[in-house]
């Protein structure tokens, strides 16, 4: 049996974001990992698929008996559980939009400069700090677990605050806890872990590059500011 270990601020260490090898760039829904059965546009994805292929701007991305998660913005992790559908609507300097059509998604953000809007339901959350938030269409139901978020629907709009969960329907609030029993969880976990793991090996061979490095680094075909995950893992 295990907990999950909730952190309410970044830590000051390193986590590398997986970028694309081909354009030498980290780009907006970067395909960083998968498990399982995943389709873009239709089209099945493979494990080789993964730091390689990218959700081009109205494409949407689907699972099966799978997950699969993308790389937002460089520090936002959004991973989307079993039989969900996501299209990425819009990537600017002042916003990225995704729409959650049906299933659930598990959005980290370590380190936000764009704002991430995320559509579901006919509700909008607009994510404007770090923190870790659940996007849940079956229930209609928008968590925050870390951080804070605006949601609004129609006329009404509430601020949402850590430690509670909004209705999308009828934008109410209430208390809400995470499942770390849920099968998206548990994968988001091991994501982090991997990703710390990953992070801490590139730390000893960059020792210089903490907290400051914005490229790639160097022979890894991995891009990204060097952060850690500060909202989620798993632990004994």
């Amino acid at each position: 049996m295990w907990k999950s270990v909730w952190l309410c601020g970044l830590i000051p260490s390193v986590t590398m974001l997986a970028g694309s090898i081909a354009s030498g760039q980290p780009q907006p829904g970067m395909l960083n990992s998968l498990t399982g059965e995943v389709w873009i546009n239709g089209v099945p994805v493979g494990q080789i698929g993964a730091g390689r292929t990218a959700l081009g701007i109205g494409h949407t991305i689907k699972t099966g008996e799978g997950m699969a998660e993308l790389l937002l913005t460089p520090g936002s992790f959004l991973r989307l559980g079993n039989r969900s559908d996501l299209t990425l609507e819009a990537v600017a300097t002042s916003e990225v939009r995704v729409r959650l059509w049906n299933g659930e998604s598990l959005l980290e953000v370590l380190d936000l400069q764009t704002p991430i809007f995320v559509e579901q339901n006919g509700a909008t959350a607009v994510v404007r700090n770090s923190g870790l938030y659940e996007f849940d269409e079956k229930r209609g139901v928008i968590a925050i677990y870390a951080g804070e978020a605006r949601i609004s629907r129609n006329n009404k709009q509430i601020i949402g605050r850590k430690g509670f969960a909004v209705r999308a329907r009828s934008v109410r609030e209430f208390l809400a806890n995470p499942d770390p029993g849920s099968t998206l969880f548990s994968w988001s976990s091991l994501r982090s872990e991997q990703l710390s793991s990953e992070s801490a090996a590139a730390a000893q061979a960059y020792p210089g590059v903490v907290g400051e490095w914005h490229g790639p680094v160097p022979g890894t075909g991995i891009h990204g500011r060097l952060l850690i995950p500060g909202y989620l893992h798993q632990a004994p």
